[in-house]
């Protein structure tokens, strides 16, 4: 199987453009089989490399030698950039970078690339790292990609003043974390509409649900109907029958459906304003803390892992701290309490899905080390929880990402 990470690219309108797909040297020559996951594994079989990309562009930076190699059918050049550097000038991999070209595919020069007047008419983008200062080198190296219409990706950013200084230099596109920092807000106030979202998270950690509430809340926020219906018609969650009515829908879902769909919802509300990718984030890790919940041992309470991984974001959705937010909802004391220390046997499944986001190996490593599991069987977990954010239901409606930003 595969093992990877995928780090984002951001339009300037805060929209994914790309995912860089950050794979081990060992795992490339996987890529060409398409073995994504382990097809002698039922719950990982039938996962296809375009399932994790979702209708998004991907930046592959493999080798040459695999490059020379035949492409699997489903890495196909309206959805593929090949990230390539100074040791790809020679002869028989120019050849091939040619053929790809003529195919369709595109490519973007590394940060390590010299600009080679027989390479520049090959490259559509470059990688930056912004810098406070300009030298001549980099001002040439500009001068030459200008000169062939390159457009720029700004790289390494990981944090708010990062992303200031790229976005007054003029990036085309941004690479990093940077959404994942809290941006501080003046006021801890929240406004009512959040206010509201946080008390429905309330109603529904109460120990027994109160159908007949929950049905007049949906009742008079058509968005929230709308989500509703669009989710529970959606086959991956309902393939038999077409539920018109409310209380058929939250009946149908039963209760641990029903508290996982509105904290989905909720969250989908206060994330308004904010990049789609912040919400797609903390659905997977939801799902993905769900699903290794189940295999750690001793097992833990899947619903309590799924709402830790979902809820591990919210103080940088609503620009708020975690203390505070806590205060204000009234979830399980185990959920809390791993929020606030970032610490216990719960936390371990945040950590493994950041470094799991990011390709930080080190993490993942502490991680495994303590839920005695391999990195194929926890990578298993992650591929299928991209999957499942990206076949949600909920991607369906205006609130969640746009697919195919225009490069």
């Amino acid at each position: 199987m595969i093992v990877f990470a995928r780090e984002p690219v951001f339009a300037p309108d805060g929209h994914v453009f790309a995912y860089q797909i950050n794979i081990g040297q060992s795992y490339q020559e996987s890529l060409l089989k398409g073995a994504i996951t382990d097809p002698t594994n039922e719950r990982q079989a039938h996962v296809t490399w375009s399932d994790l990309l979702n209708g998004f562009v991907s930046i592959l930076n493999i080798s040459g030698n695999v490059l020379m190699q035949e492409l699997p059918q489903d890495i196909v050049p309206e959805d593929t950039l090949f990230e390539i550097d100074s040791t790809t000038n020679t002869s028989i991999l120019m050849k091939r970078l040619v053929e790809l070209k003529t195919q369709g595919f595109r490519f973007v020069a590394s940060e390590a690339f010299e600009p080679d007047e027989n390479v520049l008419p090959l490259i559509d983008y470059v990688k930056v790292k912004p810098s406070p200062t300009t030298n001549d080198k980099s001002s040439v190296r500009k001068t030459m990609f200008n000169k062939h219409n390159v457009k720029s990706i700004a790289v390494d950013i990981h944090d708010q003043a990062s992303y200031e200084l790229a976005r007054n230099e003029g990036y085309d596109f941004y690479q990093g974390f940077f959404f994942l920092e809290r941006e501080k807000k003046q006021s801890d106030d929240l406004p009512a509409n959040k206010l509201n979202v946080l008390r429905l998270l309330t109603e529904i950690n109460n120990d027994e649900l109160d159908i007949n509430k929950l049905e007049k809340v949906f009742e008079q926020d058509a968005t929230l109907s709308y989500l509703l219906f669009r989710y529970i018609n959606n086959p991956m969650v309902n393939k038999y029958q077409k539920i018109l009515s409310i209380r058929h829908a939250l009946s149908y879902l039963g209760e641990v459906m029903i508290k996982k769909f509105i904290a989905i919802v909720s969250l989908t509300h206060m994330n308004a304003g904010n990049t789609p990718e912040l919400l797609q984030v903390s659905l997977v890790r939801a799902k993905f803390c769900e699903l290794v919940s189940t295999k750690m041992q001793p097992s833990a309470d899947p619903t309590i892992a799924f709402l830790i991984g979902l809820f591990s974001l919210i103080d940088v959705i609503l620009g708020r701290d975690m203390a505070f937010l806590m205060t204000k909802v009234a979830l399980p004391d185990e959920i809390k309490n791993t929020l606030l220390t970032k610490q216990g046997v719960l936390y371990l499944l945040i950590k493994a899905s950041r470094g799991l986001e990011s390709a930080h190996w080190d993490s993942i490593l502490a991680a495994l080390d303590s839920m005695k599991m391999s990195s194929t069987e926890l990578n298993g977990y992650y591929v299928q929880a991209v999957k499942w954010a990206n076949d949600s239901g909920i991607p369906d409606s205006s609130d969640f990402p746009l697919k195919k930003t225009t490069p």
